[in-house]
C-alpha cells in the first residue's frame, strides 16, 4: 500500500487496482493509500464513505490503530470531501469513541477547513465526559486524564479554522506543574501550533 501511495495521482494503476480487487480489506487499505497520494477518484471516496456509513471497525490496521471508520474519516478530510465535516460531527457527538480516536477526528476537523466545524468543536468542549485512559503498558485500572489533550486539540483546530474565542480554556494549563503540558499550553496560547 505504501508503494501505491507513492504513485502519482493520475497514474492508471489506481483504476486498474480498484477494478481488479474484490477483497474489502485490500480495497480499504488501497483507498487510504490513494487518499494519502491525493487521488481524486470515485472508487476511493466510495470505499472510504462505505467504511464510515457501515462503521467498519475491524480488522484494525495495527495494534494501536483506531477503528477503520475513523481512519476513513481522516482520509476523507485529507481529500476535502464535501460531507466530511458533518460526518465527523455525527461520530464525535453520537458515537462512543476512545479519547485517543476522538483527538484524531478533532484534528481532521481542523484539517478539513470547513467553518461549520467550529460549532462541532464548541459542542465537544461543552461536553464534560470522562476522558481517562489507561496508559500503554500499565494495568487498566491505572488511568490518567486525557482532557488536556482533547481541549488542546480542539483549540488547535479552532485556530486552524480562524477562531480564537476559546483560548481562555488554556489559562489553567499555563502554569501547570507538568512541564510538557505547560509548554504546549503556552505555545498554543501564543498562537504557535
Amino acid at each position: 500500500m505504501w508503494r501505491l501511495s507513492r504513485l502519482p495521482a493520475h497514474d492508471p494503476a489506481w483504476e486498474r487496482y480498484f477494478a481488479a480487487t474484490e477483497d474489502p480489506d485490500r480495497r480499504f487499505c488501497a483507498a487510504v493509500a490513494a487518499a494519502l497520494a491525493g487521488v481524486e477518484s470515485n472508487a476511493v471516496r466510495d470505499e472510504l464513505r462505505r467504511a464510515v456509513a457501515d462503521r467498519v471497525d475491524e480488522p484494525r490496521l495495527g495494534r494501536k490503530s483506531p477503528p477503520r471508520y475513523v481512519v476513513a474519516l481522516m482520509a476523507l478530510a485529507d481529500l476535502g470531501d464535501e460531507f466530511v465535516t458533518r460526518r465527523i460531527g455525527e461520530v464525535l457527538l453520537h458515537d462512543a469513541l476512545a479519547p485517543q480516536d476522538a483527538v484524531l477526528l478533532l484534528k481532521a476537523l481542523g484539517d478539513a477547513g470547513d467553518p461549520a466545524g467550529v460549532a462541532i468543536l464548541r459542542d465537544v468542549l461543552a461536553r464534560e465526559e470522562d476522558s481517562a485512559v489507561p496508559m500503554w503498558g500499565c494495568p487498566d485500572d491505572l488511568r490518567t486524564s486525557f482532557r488536556f489533550r482533547i481541549e488542546s486539540q480542539v483549540i488547535r483546530s479552532l485556530h486552524a479554522l480562524g477562531c480564537r474565542d476559546e483560548d481562555e480554556r488554556l489559562q489553567p494549563y499555563l502554569d501547570d506543574p507538568r512541564l510538557l503540558v505547560r509548554r504546549y499550553a503556552r505555545r498554543l496560547h501564543a498562537g504557535r501550533p
